[in-house]
Order: C-alpha cells, then sequence, then structure tokens
C-alpha cells in the first residue's frame, strides 16, 4: 500500500481517476433526483428487436470502463491523459444534458424468457432505470475508449489488442439499442459527444491550456 502511493504521488496524473467519484455521486443524484419530462422515440426504435444475447456486452461495460483507465494509466501516460480528456469531459457534457433535458424512455418489454441473459437484463433493468439516456454514457464513453485505443501509438504494435478493443466497444454500443436500453438517438448524440471532444483531444493545445488552471497538477 506504501508503495501504490508513493508511485501516486510519483505520477500526479493519476488523481485524474478521482472523477470517478464525481461520476458515481452525479450518476445516483441525477436518477433519484430528476424528474424526466422528454420522452425520447424514432421510429427506427420500433424496428430493432429486443435481443438478449447482447446482455453480456451491455454489462461488461461496467468492468470495460475502470479497466480501460487502469490499464492506460500504467500503459500509455499520452493516452490515459487523452482517454481522461474525452471520456470525462464527454461525461460531464452528458449530466449537464440530462440537467437541462431530463429524457427517458419507454421500449422495455415483458421479458416471459428465463435463461441467463433474460435474468441478466432482469438485473440490469431494476438498476438502470430508463431516465437521462440522451446522450448515453454508455455509448459516449465506449466511443472514447474505441477512439483513444484507435489512435494510441503504443497499441499499434499489438494490433489483436487494439482491434479486439474497437470491435468490442462498438458491440456495447451496439447492445444499448438490443436491449432497450437506449433510443438510437441516444446513440448518436452519445457518439457526437465524443467525436467533439475527440476532436478537441487530438487536435487543440489543450495541455497548454490546462497548464494555466488549477488542474494542472493532473499532466
Amino acid at each position: 500500500m506504501k508503495r501504490l502511493w508513493h508511485w501516486v504521488k510519483d505520477h500526479s496524473y493519476s488523481y485524474a481517476l478521482l472523477y470517478l467519484v464525481f461520476y458515481i455521486m452525479m450518476f445516483f443524484a441525477l436518477e433519484s433526483v430528476l424528474k424526466p419530462k422528454y420522452l425520447v422515440h424514432c421510429s427506427l426504435d420500433d424496428l430493432i428487436p429486443f435481443c438478449e444475447w447482447f446482455a453480456p456486452f451491455y454489462f461488461i461495460w461496467f468492468l470495460a470502463f475502470p479497466f480501460a483507465l487502469l490499464f492506460f494509466l500504467f500503459y500509455s501516460k499520452e493516452d490515459y491523459q487523452n482517454l481522461c480528456f474525452v471520456l470525462m469531459n464527454g461525461a460531464t457534457l452528458c449530466f449537464l444534458c440530462y440537467i437541462l433535458w431530463p429524457t427517458e424512455l419507454n421500449l422495455r418489454i415483458d421479458i416471459t424468457r428465463g435463461n441467463l441473459f433474460c435474468k441478466m437484463m432482469n438485473l440490469i433493468w431494476a438498476l438502470d432505470t430508463p431516465t437521462n439516456v440522451c446522450p448515453s454514457l454508455h455509448v459516449s464513453i465506449s466511443t472514447s475508449i474505441a477512439l483513444v485505443a484507435f489512435k494510441s501509438e503504443k497499441l499499434k504494435s499489438r494490433p489483436w489488442a487494439r482491434r479486439g478493443t474497437i470491435v468490442l466497444m462498438l458491440l456495447i454500443c451496439a447492445s444499448t439499442v438490443f436491449v432497450k436500453q437506449h433510443s438510437v438517438i441516444d446513440v448518436f448524440f452519445g457518439m457526437l459527444v465524443t467525436a467533439l471532444f475527440g476532436w478537441l483531444a487530438y487536435h487543440t493545445e489543450w495541455r497548454a491550456f490546462l497548464l494555466k488552471t488549477p488542474f494542472r497538477f493532473i499532466l
């Protein structure tokens, strides 16, 4: 434990992980406080069937999210910082959207089948309400991880890991509509959030700007 603490002190950019505390607090606070005002729906949603076989991909996001941050933290400082920039700014923008435009879905069905994946979906539905859905955090965070994996210079020497990460993240995005947790509209805007901060991460001098702020310690 002492060695870990010394490592953290020597690698101050790891403090960005404290954002996860803010993320968890905001997620549950908004879930309990906000009352949905806007129903998200489009005709394409009705054409996509419920498919419980996508449940594992939706569920694995809860592990892939922190794992990706930890992986890049120890694997590549530059990639880790880019991921934090895209992912954390994207999540913050999503939270702001939820506050300004509280949204909800009405896409869930009665699950009559009793296989393992259906039971998994019933658990997910019990824990994750169909509110605060647009933009999709699942999609915004997954595409952030896929983008950084694609742009990573270090991962180019490990094409199997790079391609596997991108494919897994895209399957997670697809799972959000097949398990009726999100509308296609949520997916689109989730990707748009990542596109915005992805462009800023790789085409602006955001690190130079951050050095002039109180958050410079995370660089």
